[in-house]
């Protein structure tokens, strides 16, 4: 979304216009001479130099221009496994609970950014949890 922000109020900016109207009115219509070489081409002439006297005006009354835009960013969920072999000793069917924290994940992830973590003697990013870690570390 693109905002003007200035401090001045709308009728500065139509004295801006009437500036570069009246600048431009004055070089090409007060006592222009017919047989001037500009004189077929004073239509333009004029548009431009309006133009370019009102812009130059405008840019005298410190217009600010902002553009925001708006991205939606999923909040972070972190989830941790210990990997110790120490795990695997308390659990009677590891393979349905490697399938039961995959199911988790993926449904943490419909509304959450998910970053997994295993950890034993140390941290590791998406490592598949296998228990084979000899010891925990929480320290690492």
């Amino acid at each position: 979304m693109l905002q003007l922000i200035t401090e001045f109020p709308w009728w500065a900016w139509a004295l801006c216009l009437l500036a570069g109207g009246s600048y431009a009115f004055f070089f090409y219509w007060w006592q222009s001479a017919e047989n001037a070489p500009w004189y077929s081409f004073r239509w333009l002439l004029f548009a431009l130099r309006c133009i370019g006297v009102t812009i130059i005006a405008v840019l005298l009354l410190e217009p600010f221009f902002r553009i925001r835009s708006n991205e939606e960013v999923l909040p972070v969920a972190v989830v941790l496994q210990d990997n110790s072999a120490s795990v695997a000793m308390k659990l009677q069917d590891t393979a349905a609970y490697r399938l039961s924290m995959e199911q988790f994940k993926e449904r943490l992830s419909a509304k959450y950014d998910v970053q997994a973590f295993t950890f034993g003697y140390a941290w590791e990013s998406d490592k598949a949890i296998d228990f084979s870690e000899g010891a925990t570390n929480m320290e690492a």
